[in-house]
């Protein structure tokens, strides 16, 4: 009995501390997901190339190879390795939010520049939204970061100075 969940699933995530058994399980799931008729990119993040053998190929590395081909339904397993900061980041970038934190560090490193100290930032899309996630609009308005900005003594002297205080 096949489960209807593997074929209606776009991205299914397999993770266990080692020795567990989840690269036995991800490339399981692979074979049976590629054997109904999914094209299977199996991602390694882990920096562990054993999936590749255990799948009857060669050791994973950053480029993708297939691994596995089923002429009868057209599926195939591919698979790579990606380093976690790179996942990350593209998860970040999926997500919307990898622009808006280069925009950010583009500012700190200009106040930083300008005699800022210390810069608190918060990013507060899906902790604090202030519209629906449910539409692109709304999750467009929750992608915000607040800043808070204290400049050195001789900054705000300088400020004061400038604007004609004490």
């Amino acid at each position: 009995m096949e489960p209807t969940w593997l074929g209606a699933a776009r991205v299914l995530f397999v993770a266990g501390k080692g020795g567990v058994g989840s690269s036995t399980v991800a490339a399981a799931l692979s074979l049976l997901a590629a054997r109904n008729g999914a094209d299977v990119l199996l991602a390694s993040v882990d920096g562990k190339p054993g999936l590749g053998p255990l799948l009857g190929g060669k050791p994973l590395t950053k480029q993708e190879q297939l691994l596995r081909t089923f002429a009868a339904s057209g599926g195939r397993v591919r698979a790579r390795t990606i380093p976690p900061d790179q996942a990350f980041g593209d998860y970040l970038e999926l997500r919307g939010v990898g622009g808006l934190l280069r925009r950010a560090a583009s500012a700190a490193r200009y106040l930083t520049s300008r005699g800022v100290v210390r810069i608190e930032t918060r990013g507060l899309g899906e902790t604090e939204p202030v519209a629906t996630n449910e539409t692109e609009a709304g999750r467009h308005q929750n992608r915000r970061v607040e800043i808070a900005i204290y400049a050195s003594e001789a900054t705000r002297a300088a400020a004061r100075r400038q604007a004609g205080g004490s």
